[in-house]
């Protein structure tokens, strides 16, 4: 390709040329004029002629003509073919008119007059035009059909000519109708033209008349598709362009190719198809000199490309042919492209090719560009070609603004801008953009490019389109584009993007109507489909047909497409056709396919669903069975193969030695087989010596890729616990995205817990480690269903939120996989199932089961339970992704980006715990949010303290934010789920130095401090002075924390920011607790002393204290 713009080699039309045609049938003359045994001759002639071989026809002439004793019609009849051949071969040939003005006043022939009538009206036609020659044909007086049909060809008007073709064509003759088609041809009337061509062939049928209608047929779909590419064109004009070359090459053959005329087909309709027609390629390479004739230029290019032409050294595939030999004559290749600043689209194709270091990158990055037309948007590609590359060859600079601002520019022009842009320049810049992953873009300009027509044909570009917009989640786009593209040429997995959509999206109507559409398809990604929307809607008879359908002995090797299928299978119940499957490619190959059985024998072991209980079977066709055996002290696993010589690491004959013994044999019988000595431990189906041979073979092969490790475990429980530990993964320490509140959590989820957003969720909820932004107000009011997530149900459920929901009857929209986690969560948890096992941070085991869950997140799990009566499956409807959420795919998990595409889709407003999200959702996607902080303080006023008491204790630890109010700090303080004070003293600490400014910070903690202390002490035990001698903190450590939260209390009082000093704020704090509750003498010398205490420890100056309380006792009394 060397140039970005539409191009064509020649003249430019697109399927059919009718330059120098020469359609003429002179069979009706050659009978009647020609003598019996110079008929064949004459033919030949003729068809020379036809074929533009006219050295060949002159030579014949020339030896007919030298024969003696003719009659002077024959020698006219080689005289006027001579003319014709000098015509053919120059249609300005100045033949002697008087020659064939002799012959027309002398020959008694009328055919031959009136032949050489016409050649002479031809030639004055071309040489003097039409009105000279209308002269000659009003002034003689023989007018025979060649005349008459040179009359239709060569003068009468369009209007004339579709009379005749209307109403006249039954009175004309053959000659005539061709001239008369001839004629419709040079006024560009082609529907006429065909019609009076189909005329010919019913009335006239011959090879010659077939031929006449191809190029009628041709001549009209170049009209009705000029200016269109191949690639952009419907279905029903690819189709006609097919026919026209399937009829093009039945008269190829029947010609035995010698026909030239039908290369003015062959040659436009490969180049209009995109050379992509073999059959065409093949003629071309046999006749290229006839190819030549029609056009040079590609010609050339074809022997370089197909023939192996080596003449054309300057070419560009030569040139890369001599640089793989001759490294010097490549650096000066490389050299002289790179020495301009402006090359041409074929030079920078070929020295990319060549080129293997950066010096075409420094080129780029120093101003390098590439010819194109004077138009901006060429210039514009142009550069984005560039660009591309150097994002393809330094992974560094990918997603470089300098593309986005290219791109952005490029989509800002008017489609109709496009239409001058090659469409094969096109589908490789798409190329170019899926490899450095810009689908998104890659779809925003082939939407540019196409023309939004009713209907396509499924070309290459338009495959890569529908693979672009699926893949970048634009589902709508893709639908509407499928709807339009026709089905003929469609490749299955386009159906299969189809099926998947319209499965997601819960279009169930369509996806039927799609799998009935193509049932008997065998592609196994649409079975896969196939089975998902029948478990879908229920249909488990037509999941057995399907199952039932399925031959295990047709596969012949593991692809990825077999292995989610038998996924899908197994999962479903149909456990045995994972046994069978397993069992035949472990048979085929242990060495090859040993990662594929290993993974199918897995997820048998795993799948807690099987019609049947599933009993490995000991008939399989070619097996006897597996073997467990000691031989000569080494331990061994082998399959018995039924009369087979095969002996191996896996399997052994049973006609060996060995197996008939092991056959024969007792367990832990001991059997000697000469050396050998032989004893057999376990006799198995083959199904579980697959799999234990094939996990076997998996375990020695991994390289520390594979994630699959068996152990062995030693029977002394220590020993064990070590080994166990050493084989589990250290816990990581804190990761940048965990303790980063301003990313959003939801998006943290699968690097907390990949697909198991239940477990997340309460992971991040409990860990301190994983910050979470406090909430902010901000959003709309419920006024309807909302959507939400998982995490802020988890929220809303460990903080006993759920009646609060339940009581306004505000339902939650979850999509169908966020629901499912949740009830596979609970059902795992209650069945007793649940177990997870893992290191903390101490680098002891920590074992979660379902009865440590239940024992620690009891109240959790009963509100999981209870929120289920207010939440609801919503369904995605058919959009487009935005690429504000698709750029957010490397991130988080499929099921929240469906989520949110979901309640995009269904314009619902979104509800979430997730503050960072809401942010996100509302500044970037524009969504409608619910003011999420309004609601969950509406839920803390509802619910009593007692049923949320555990969100406050988390939230003190610092789990995550809570809708805190002054009362909670109350209630904490009496609190008996507090007896040490710890959270209490969490809590203050949270909010010290951010208390709001309106609280009495004085009264609050000296209130707190006072309600703890009578939590638990009696009001006689705090006057009397008797806590400081029997109940502190240093004296019982698992007793009251009074000096503690004391001191917390005077930390969040000095952190008060006003303009007093640490012992102003701690005289009125130490003067409101003392004035607020009593004057008691032994209580004051209690608070004193643990004031005391406080400050020597914090390097404050008592005396300054002592002054400030002086000051402020006088004006309390």
């Amino acid at each position: 390709m060397g140039s970005l713009n539409q191009e064509h080699y020649g003249q430019g039309d697109n399927v059919a040329r009718d330059k120098n045609l020469f359609i003429e049938n002179y069979n009706t003359f050659i009978n009647l004029t020609v003598p019996e045994d110079l008929r064949e001759p004459v033919k030949e002639i003729l068809s020379d002629i036809s074929n533009r071989k006219i050295v060949d026809a002159k030579k014949k002439i020339d030896l007919i003509a030298s024969i003696k004793n003719q009659t002077k019609e024959v020698n006219d009849l080689f005289l006027l073919l001579r003319i014709k051949a000098d015509l053919v071969e120059d249609a300005n040939s100045h033949s002697e008119f008087s020659i064939l003005n002799e012959i027309v006043l002398s020959s008694n022939n009328e055919m031959i007059k009136d032949l050489s009538l016409s050649l002479l009206l031809r030639l004055e036609f071309n040489k003097f035009g039409k009105d000279r020659m209308m002269d000659r044909y009003n002034a003689t007086d023989v007018k025979g059909p060649f005349s008459r049909a040179l009359l239709l060809e060569l003068t009468l008007s369009e209007e004339v000519l579709q009379e005749r073709a209307s109403t006249g064509k039954h009175g004309l003759t053959e000659e005539e109708l061709i001239g008369l088609i001839s004629g419709l041809f040079r006024v560009k009337n082609f529907e006429t033209a065909l019609d009076v061509a189909i005329f010919l062939v019913d009335y006239f049928p011959s090879y010659n008349s077939r031929v006449i209608h191809l190029f009628a047929r041709g001549m009209l779909l170049n009209q009705d598709i000029v200016g269109d590419d191949y690639w952009l064109l419907s279905q029903k004009e690819k189709d006609r362009i097919t026919s026209l070359i399937e009829e093009t090459l039945k008269l190829y053959t029947e010609s035995e190719g010698n026909d030239f005329r039908l290369f003015n087909v062959i040659v436009p309709c490969y180049l209009f198809t995109k050379e992509s027609d073999e059959r065409l390629r093949d003629i071309c390479k046999k006749n290229i000199e006839s190819v030549d004739k029609i056009d040079h230029e590609f010609a050339n290019d074809f022997r370089i490309l197909h023939l192996n032409d080596q003449e054309q050294e300057s070419h560009p595939v030569n040139i890369i042919k001599k640089c793989q030999h001759d490294n010097a004559y490549k650096d000066s290749v490389i050299k002289g492209v790179l020495s301009n600043d402006l090359i041409s689209l074929s030079d920078f194709i070929l020295v990319r090719g060549l080129i293997e270091d950066t010096s075409l990158i420094d080129w780029i990055d120093k101003g390098g560009l590439l010819q194109t037309d004077t138009a901006k948007l060429s210039e514009l590609f142009s550069k984005l070609k560039l660009y591309l590359y150097v994002e393809q060859n330094d992974v560094s600079r990918r997603n470089s603004k300098i593309v986005d601002d290219i791109i952005e520019e490029i989509v800002n022009y008017d489609s109709n801008d496009f239409k001058s842009i090659n469409s094969t320049f096109i589908f490789n810049i798409s190329e170019d953009l899926r490899v450095v992953e810009r689908n998104n873009h890659l779809c925003e300009i082939m939407g540019k490019y196409f023309d939004n027509k009713h209907s396509y044909w499924c070309s290459p570009i338009v495959y890569q389109y529908l693979i672009g917009l699926f893949e970048t989640g634009l589902y709508q786009a893709f639908s509407s584009l499928y709807d339009i593209v026709d089905n003929t040429d469609k490749p299955i997995l386009i159906h299969t993007m189809a099926l998947s959509i319209y499965y997601s999206h819960n279009e169930m109507e369509k996806a039927l109507s799609l799998i009935e559409e193509h049932n008997a398809n065998q592609d196994l990604d649409f079975i896969r489909l196939k089975l998902h929307v029948f478990e879908k809607s229920g249909d488990f008879s037509a999941i057995e047909k399907v199952v039932n359908n399925i031959d295990y002995k047709n596969f012949n090797e593991p692809t990825n497409s077999l292995l989610r299928l038998s996924d899908k299978i197994i999962s479903l119940g149909y456990t045995s056709f994972g046994h069978d499957l397993a069992i035949k490619f472990f048979l085929d190959s242990p060495e090859k396919n040993y990662m594929f059985v290993s993974h199918i024998c897995l997820r048998i072991m795993m799948s807690n669903r099987s019609n049947h209980e599933f009993i490995p079977s000991d008939d399989v066709e070619g097996v006897v069975c597996g073997v467990s055996y000691n031989d000569n002290g080494k331990e061994l696993t082998k399959i018995i193969v039924a009369g087979s010589s095969i002996n191996s690491n896996y399997f052994m004959s049973s006609d060996s030695p060995v197996a008939k013994v092991l056959l024969n044999s007792k367990l832990d019988e001991v059997n000697k087989v000469g050396m050998k000595r032989l004893i057999l431990k376990e006799r198995m189906p083959p199904y579980v010596a697959v799999l234990r041979l094939a996990h076997e073979i998996r375990n020695e092969s991994n390289d520390g890729t594979d994630l699959f490790q068996s152990i062995s475990l030693p029977s002394d429980p220590e020993e064990m616990i070590n080994v166990i530990k050493d084989f589990l993964p250290k816990k990581e320490p804190k990761q940048d995205l965990n303790i980063n509140e301003n990313i959003p959590v939801n998006f943290r989820l699968d690097l907390i817990a990949k697909n198991e957003q239940v477990k997340a969720s309460l992971i991040s909820l409990t860990d301190k480690n994983i910050k979470i932004k406090d909430f902010e107000a901000g959003g709309d009011d419920i006024e309807g269903d909302i959507s939400t997530d998982i995490f802020t149900i988890c929220y809303i459920c460990i903080n006993s939120f759920v009646n609060f929901f339940i009581e306004k009857d505000i339902k939650f929209l979850l999509i169908e996989e966020d629901a499912k986690a949740i009830k596979l969560w609970l059902e795992a948890i209650e069945e007793d199932e649940y177990k997870t096992i893992g290191l903390n941070e101490n680098g002891n085991i920590n074992i979660n089961t379902s009865e440590s869950i239940k024992t620690y997140h009891g109240e959790f799990i009963k509100n999981l339970h209870d929120i289920q009566k207010i939440i609801r499956i919503h369904y995605p409807k058919i959009g487009n992704i935005p690429n504000e959420l698709n750029i957010l795919r490397k991130f988080v998990g499929d099921d929240y980006l469906k989520n949110i595409y979901t309640s995009i889709t269904n314009k619902t407003p979104y509800f979430t715990a997730d503050l960072m999200a809401n942010i996100y959702f509302r500044k970037v996607l524009n969504m409608k949010v619910i003011d999420f902080h309004k609601y969950i303080n509406e839920a803390v006023k509802y619910t009593p303290y007692r049923e949320r008491e555990r969100g406050v204790l988390l939230h003190s630890a610092g789990m995550y934010p809570y809708p805190l109010s002054i009362g909670d700090f109350y209630n904490l303080a009496y609190s008996k789920n507090d007896e040490t004070g710890y959270f209490l003293g969490e809590l203050i600490k949270l909010y010290s130095g951010r208390f709001n400014d309106n609280i009495n910070l004085y009264a609050l903690m000296s209130q707190l401090f006072f309600r703890y202390l009578q939590k638990t002490y009696m009001n006689n035990q705090i006057f009397n002075g008797e806590i400081k001698k029997t109940d502190f903190s240093f004296i019982n450590p698992y007793g009251a924390k009074i000096d503690r939260i004391f001191y917390i209390c005077c930390e969040a009082i000095m952190k008060m920011k006003n303009d007093l000093t640490c012992e102003q704020n701690l005289a009125r704090f130490l003067v409101f607790l003392l004035c607020q509750f009593t004057s008691n003498t032994k209580f004051l010398n209690l608070i004193f002393w643990l004031a005391s205490n406080f400050i020597s420890g914090h390097f404050l100056s008592m005396d300054k204290l002592n002054e400030c309380l002086e000051e402020l006792m006088v004006i309390e009394e």
